[in-house]
């Protein structure tokens, strides 16, 4: 199942608060982590469902006028083996 990262703005609700309408709404969601807080006060959290259930999650949070963005999320080991790549371009050019 794709990953996605979800950054909710503040004020805005609890983070579990959050998930637990998400789940309401899309019980196949699988979390990743815990929310994490940033500096910025924003919550971040890292989450596994299908492409239909993150458009209903889109939606939700669009309806419940939060402050939040939903982004797929790529795998790490996708984004190292692009950093060797063009790190092995760049020792051979």
């Amino acid at each position: 199942m794709p990953t996605y990262l979800l950054v909710t703005r503040s004020p805005g609700p609890d983070p579990l608060d959050l998930r637990r309408m998400i789940e309401a709404c899309c019980p196949r969601v699988r979390w990743l982590q815990e929310p994490a807080q940033t500096a910025d006060d924003e919550s971040v959290d890292l989450f596994e469902a299908s492409a239909l259930d993150a458009h209903q999650i889109t939606d939700l949070l669009r309806e419940a006028h939060l402050d939040s963005d939903v982004w797929p999320a790529p795998r790490w080991l996708s984004v190292r083996e692009m950093l060797d790549d063009l790190e092995h371009r760049a020792e051979t050019d």
